[in-house]
């Protein structure tokens, strides 16, 4: 399957350096259930792969994948796939550092934050997708918060670059974690292409059978304490109660840290006549479906590393609602309302301004589709090629 290496040059402005042999921990990408840190891993390994298809870099991928694993698309000839034995985990990280050994490689890329024992060959480069451990605690089961921080503290100690998806993931690492702002990368993550406008296609069913008059409210992520759907609920409802025309309110993920809380929520306060549907997990598909029938999407997630639903949704074509905190605003620019996502009053203001104002609806429809359009996972592939280049000549 490998082809025997080229000799060719990395950059026509440094002629002394050949061909990069890269290699990429694909585990994350080969999630049977993505939700955001794993399609952040599946997208960015899609189109690394492709882009060398194009011949767009001049380096060489060895792609490590787990036991049976598959990413969902095809790997093409000349990247190197290896698959880890099916043997106990614990195999795992000696395995990827024999690995390292035998390709020969200037640098390992991790889509996580768990760094192997020492003595891989070549640079390593991981990925710190936030800090929200540090900043809400309590949204986490015990013992998740200690050992997130020691984690990031051991990649901080080895890690020869790491790569981020916000300036906010940025700012903290520098701060609280006193690692050099000059080998922190940020790589801003994308809308994957058919998240665009359209005709909605299937719905989950239990939304099919309990909006069946017109748009509703959406709400999506993993039923995490720091997705804040408990306020969603709350202002929903305080929207519902003053008669604004809404089909109801759609909370798309599966269960976390949270689902209790909001399972408890929604068994407490119910307005009369309101809707309020949970699907658990929804497919690529449906997702696509639920964003195009949606009349607004409503994040007021307390924080994040970057938010890929916020850009799914303008992507997409619909309104969007989201926090003025941590890495938000970046993702929205001008395309989205910000909204202190402590305050419930807030929220429900907000909701109630995009239900009745068509004009304001239609604004943030375009200018989210056109914010969407400046994101894609190209350039975060881009980015995250030159991110290990730097690695290595460092």
């Amino acid at each position: 399957m490998a082809l025997a290496p080229r000799p060719v040059r990395l950059s026509e402005s440094d002629p002394s350096v050949s061909q990069l042999l890269l290699g990429i921990d694909a585990g994350l990408a080969c999630s049977k259930q993505p939700t955001g840190v794993e399609w952040f891993a599946k997208s960015l390994l899609q189109e690394l792969v492709m882009m060398q298809s194009a011949g767009g870099h001049h380096c060489r991928w060895h792609v490590y994948l787990p036991p049976f694993g598959n990413p969902g698309f095809r790997i093409p000839p000349h990247v190197v796939p290896h698959l880890r034995p099916d043997v106990n985990t614990l195999i795992k990280n000696p395995w990827l550092v024999a690995r390292s050994w035998l390709d020969r490689l200037d640098a390992l890329y991790l889509f996580g934050h768990l760094l192997p024992p020492g003595g891989v060959r070549g640079k390593v480069v991981v990925t710190v997708h936030d800090l929200a451990f540090d900043d809400y605690p309590d949204c986490y089961r015990p013992g998740v918060p200690e050992r997130a921080r020691a984690e990031v503290r051991a990649a901080c100690a080895r890690a020869d670059r790491i790569v981020v998806p916000s300036e906010a993931t940025r700012g903290g690492l520098v701060e609280r974690y006193r690692y050099p702002l000059d080998r922190i990368d940020v790589i801003l993550e994308g809308a994957r292409t058919h998240f665009t406008p359209g005709e909605p296609g299937p719905l989950p069913e239990r939304v099919r059978e309990a909006m069946p008059e017109g748009p509703f409210i959406l709400a999506v992520g993993r039923l995490d304490r720091r997705k804040n759907i408990e306020r969603v609920i709350d202002a929903y409802r305080a929207v519902h109660a003053e008669g604004v025309p809404c089909a109801g309110l759609v909370i798309a993920g599966p269960d976390d840290s949270g689902a209790q809380g909001v399972r408890q929520r929604l068994a407490e306060g119910a307005v009369p006549g309101e809707r309020i549907v949970t699907t658990g997990y929804v497919t690529e598909d449906e997702l696509v479906a639920l964003y195009r029938s949606a009349a607004l999407l409503v994040y007021p997630s307390l924080a994040e590393g970057f938010g890929l639903p916020v850009l799914e949704a303008m992507a997409c074509g619909t309104p969007v609602i989201t926090s003025s905190v941590s890495s938000l605003p970046e993702v929205a620019g001008d395309a989205g309302i910000l909204v202190d996502p402590t305050d419930t009053s807030a929220i429900a203001t907000q909701i109630r301004r995009v239900l009745t104002d068509a004009a304001l609806a239609q604004r943030l429809r375009d200018a989210g589709i056109a914010r969407a359009a400046k994101l894609t996972w190209r350039s975060s592939a881009e980015r995250l090629a030159a991110s290990l280049q730097r690695a290595v000549v460092q």
